[in-house]
């Protein structure tokens, strides 16, 4: 074994024996009772003498005593500087002389590794703690070489081997540390075999463990860390299936002669395979027997199952969780009957919890009043699980936090608690600059400024300036979540926009006002009702029938109800739950302006995670738009066409390209439906891919739709989040039932979902 292991024990051994030396050589003089004449140091090179002198606790002139002296040596070496320090003592006609020698510990000039082909430099380098300029230290190096033997284990190389060892270098008790690495050949599973095993095949044992054999698109590297993990999981593997007292006996490693093949042998004791008899539970007085039965994920006449019953555990304390009970112990006690195991859930309740206070901490830009406003649970209320969470959610939706943490603790009385919310605020001002592109809308720059939690109030500002051949728009928007610190949110929005289409050029410019609030007895549905007023002019306009309204504004004065409701676990990247948004709208009439119609729209999400990290979400969308009498005309910029990745999108279709057949191209219909298949799935963090399957279709009225009239695309695409900007999106999809014929279509996209 290397020596240089032993230095740090050396210098506790060494201050030992300095005791021993101190009383066998000085402790004579020691005894008697002397002066210190003076006191000198030797052996320092390094270290200054005054440092020395000023820890060491004796002065000339003082009274020599033996516990100063080794006192003095004691606080020498925890100082860490020196791996030996010995006082000697010369007895003089007036007095004790004493000389502290001292050997300083080595400082590293450099680190060097030697061997290693396969491990980087660089990588090996940040694995350690050991760096020049600190002194050696024998252990910390032997935990880099446990440090560097892990590493080279993950990588599949068990048998490596490493010793560290020390050369001086130029500079004064300066050394060079060097880590001689032996890297050891790159060893691979050829097989896995099983010893008493009866109840399953190997294949569905293989595909349990962690460790894979080599195949076609597997390395198929050993690592012995692995071993542990791939016992946890057999036995969870069988325990599952009936086997209670299942127990792997033995995981056997067999190298091959070269070292680098490994054949594993694993030895199982399945023992007997149980069912479940009877079901009973005690104990239980907050929950009714119904509830307790409910929870119960075990039932009699199935297999024996350890997840199960733990399932059923988790079950009865999320149902306590509810009630307020947080202190509950559930023991299910099993009797063997046979083969057959009767379980009893033994229930000892305690006493309900209630919150005694509420702490916030991590925002510091936001008023605590706006994350305490979303919360449903307040201090002195009895604890209910789904208030929490709905809190908790509530709070993560505002949109400012990148995450929402809880956590509790408990009184001294070991029954109230106190929540902590513990909050990681975004960054919330935004100031950015770009270019996006759209096929209606073509290559158009924008530039905004905005804030979404204005003096930290929650307050969103924005002023968005966009410039393109094809488009230009100013628009400065305002929303406060909880007006006049009411659980209203209102705001308004003023633009003044120009874009250029295919059939005509479109000027509109106004503004609307809203307000919004919880539906009563709803902790996720919001009303709101909305005023908008605005002025479109239609110019150059290249057919005869738009040319009737061409020049003149049309005032539209309208007013819409709408309801929304969010269930989503993440307002950004949800993985369950759902959105949808509902309106009504009524123009025109007794409210003014020049257009009378009245809209009905619904767009509704569904997000269901399966198998694994992969995240399904279902969209569907219907509208329809109809005037009040059969001469009122509807404005063409009220119909809906489909296409692209505008509100109505279909991808694979270029931008507002989809319309009723036999309507004049720039002519959407009444009637709109649509729907969206999506698989998303992580790439890279923070890059995420999906594929997608879109289906839509507009008509002219509710009776004369037709299945046929139905559009189809499929395709795949990207989203990345990137700071300041948001969700970006690129799709790229093929148009099934395009006029010209299938083909591929891209779409680029700013922003996330509503």
């Amino acid at each position: 074994m290397n020596i240089g292991a032993f230095i740090g024990i050396k210098g506790r051994i060494m201050w030992g024996l300095n005791f021993l030396l101190i009383f066998a050589v000085a402790g004579p003089l020691l005894a008697q009772t002397e002066t210190v004449k003076s006191i000198a140091v030797s052996g320092n090179i390094a270290v200054e003498e005054g440092l020395i002198l000023s820890t060491f606790p004796l002065k000339a002139g003082q009274e020599l005593r033996r516990d100063d002296v080794a006192n003095g040596v004691k606080k020498l070496y925890s100082l860490g500087l020196f791996s030996d320090v010995q006082v000697e003592a010369t007895a003089e006609r007036d007095g004790i002389s004493l000389v502290i020698k001292v050997k300083e510990r080595e400082k590293i000039s450099k680190i060097e590794f030697k061997g290693n082909k396969k491990g980087g430099t660089d990588t090996l380098k940040e694995k350690i703690s050991t760096s020049p300029g600190q002194l050696v230290d024998g252990f910390r190096l032997a935990e880099d070489v446990e440090k560097l033997l892990s590493y080279y284990k993950e990588e599949g190389r068990p048998l490596a081997k490493i010793q560290w060892s020390k050369t001086p270098t130029e500079t004064p008790r300066g050394v060079a540390i060097v880590f001689e690495i032996t890297e050891g050949p790159k060893v691979k599973v050829r097989s896995i075999s099983f010893s008493e095993n009866q109840g399953t095949t190997e294949k569905q044992l293989r595909k349990v463990m962690a460790t894979k054999k080599k195949g076609f698109l597997r390395s198929g590297a050993y690592k012995d860390e692995y071993a542990d993990m791939d016992i946890e999981k057999l036995e969870a593997f069988f325990k599952n299936r009936g086997y209670k007292d299942a127990k792997v006996k033995g995981h056997f490693v067999n190298y091959s002669a070269d070292n680098r093949w490994v054949d594993l042998n694993i030895e199982i004791d399945e023992g007997l395979r149980y069912v479940i008899g009877s079901v009973s539970w005690n104990g239980n007085k907050a929950l009714s027997d119904k509830e307790v039965s409910d929870a119960i994920a075990s039932q009699t006449g199935t297999l024996y199952s350890e997840e199960r019953i733990e399932r059923t555990r988790q079950n009865l304390f999320e149902a306590y969780a509810e009630k307020g009970y947080l202190f509950v112990a559930v023991t299910p006690e099993m009797t063997p009957q046979d083969t057959v195991l009767d379980v009893v859930y033994m229930m000892q309740e305690g006493e309900p919890s209630y919150v005694r206070d509420i702490r916030i901490t991590g925002n510091t830009r936001t008023k605590e009043k706006v994350i305490r406003r979303e919360l449903f649970l307040k201090p002195g209320d009895p604890f209910k699980r789904s208030l929490l969470a709905h809190g908790q959610r509530d709070v993560f939706n505002l949109r400012i936090f990148e995450d929402v943490l809880v956590d509790y603790e408990v009184d001294e009385n070991g029954r109230d608690i106190d929540l902590i919310f513990k909050v990681k605020e975004k960054q919330t001002g935004t100031a950015n600059a770009g270019f996006g592109y759209g096929t209606a809308t073509g290559l158009t720059g924008f530039a905004e400024v905005g804030h979404n939690n204005l003096f930290g109030n929650n307050q969103s500002i924005s002023l968005r300036l966009e410039r393109g051949s094809r488009r230009s728009n100013i628009e400065l928007s305002f929303t406060d979540p909880w007006l006049l610190d009411t659980p209203t949110t209102a705001g308004f929005e003023a633009y003044n926009a120009q874009r250029v289409l295919d059939y005509y050029t479109e000027y509109r410019k106004g503004g609307s006002v809203f307000a919004e609030k919880l539906v009563p007895r709803s902790r996720v549905v919001r009303g709101s009702v909305a005023y908008r007023y605005e002025e479109i002019t239609l110019e150059d306009v290249s057919d005869t029938t738009l040319a009737l309204v061409a020049g003149k504004p049309q005032r539209t004065s309208s007013v819409t109800f709408g309801l929304r409701g969010v269930t989503t676990d993440n307002p950004f990247r949800p993985k369950k739950g759902g959105r949808f948004r509902s309106s009504v709208e009524f123009a025109g009439g007794r409210i003014g302006g020049d257009v009378n119609f009245h809209k009905y729209l619904f767009d509704g999400r569904i997000y269901k995670r399966w198998l694994f990290k992969p995240v399904f979400m279902f969209r569907g969308r219907v509208g329809y738009v109809s005037g009040y009498t059969a001469k009122d005309r509807i404005p063409t910029y009220e119909k809906f066409r489909l296409g692209g990745t505008v509100y109505d999108y279909l991808r694979g279709y270029p931008d507002y390209s989809i319309h009723p057949r036999g309507n004049a191209a720039w002519d959407g219909g009444r009637f709109m439906l649509g729907y969206t298949t999506e698989y998303q799935f992580p790439i890279a963090e923070p890059l995420r891919g999906l594929l997608f399957y879109d289906v839509g279709g507009t008509w002219n009225s509710v009776s004369t739709f037709r299945a046929s009239g139905f559009m189809q695309g499929f395709g795949f695409g990207f989203r990345i989040d990137v700071p300041m900007l948001g969700e970006i999106g690129f799709d790229y999809g093929y148009g099934i039932n395009r006029e010209e014929g299938a083909r591929w279509e891209p779409h680029l996209q700013l922003g996330g979902p509503f």
